[in-house]
């Protein structure tokens, strides 16, 4: 069984916000500090689901249309050289549903997932919450 590589994308500039829609059930609370903050289990996929912020202006869209039709999800953002000086590649990967969908794609060992956990940034809600709203 073959399986697709992605190869990094040099257009995207290392400056370059990359959300990700996180689930509540990758939101622990964090020992240290009493709030809320991303499971290192929302960022073990080898392929991560992202969306490019350059494109989804290029839509007249912004980071809050990632959260459409996801109610319960959380938003996070990476810069795209943080991932890549983490040995991943960040690269375009549009969907019929999202122009702007991409990948932070590579092995993600445990130390690369706590590090990606550190270098996440809250954007909906803005800072990290001391905790979720019921999700009934």
């Amino acid at each position: 069984m073959s399986q697709t590589v992605f190869e990094d994308d040099p257009s995207i500039q290392d400056t370059v916000r990359l959300f990700r829609r996180i689930h509540p059930v990758h939101i622990v609370k964090d020992d240290d500090t009493g709030l809320l903050r991303f499971s290192t289990a929302a960022f073990r996929d080898e392929d991560l689901s992202i969306n490019i912020e350059e494109y989804l202006l290029r839509q007249g869209l912004t980071s809050i249309d990632c959260l459409r039709g996801y109610p319960q999800h959380l938003l996070m953002s990476l810069q795209a050289g943080a991932c890549r000086r983490l040995n991943q590649a960040v690269c375009h990967d549009p969907k019929e549903h999202s122009a702007s969908h991409g990948l932070v794609y590579g092995n993600k060992n445990r130390k690369t997932q706590l590090w990606l956990v550190d270098l996440a940034q809250w954007v909906h809600p803005p800072e990290a919450p001391e905790h979720l709203e019921s999700q009934n």
